[in-house]
């Protein structure tokens, strides 16, 4: 689920539109924010945390990356990363799909 979209810039390096979670409804204006949000910037980045605090990706993690990365290309949006949280750290996916 999506919450907004917001330009985000940070130090000397470039600036990302980011759609944070938590927020998008049924309403026509949140459906707006949220095309927006996947068709103008045209990137999505994936996001979850492994309970057991081990953030190696599963083979789940990683046949559900490539089965998005397919679907998305379809429709013209990027998978920008997969990024998967632990108790100490976490892992992208990166270029592994």
């Amino acid at each position: 689920m999506i919450l907004r979209a917001f330009k985000k810039s940070g130090g000397s390096g470039p600036t990302a539109n980011v759609a944070t979670p938590a927020a998008f409804g049924d309403r026509p204006a949140d459906r707006e924010r949220l095309d927006w949000a996947l068709f103008q910037n045209g990137g999505v980045v994936l996001y979850h945390n492994h309970p057991s605090g081990d953030p190696s990706p599963s083979k789940e993690d990683i046949n559900y990356t490539k089965k998005m990365n397919r679907s998305l290309r379809l429709i013209d949006i990027q998978l920008v990363d997969h990024i998967i949280a632990g108790a100490h750290g976490f892992t992208t996916l990166k270029g592994k799909f």
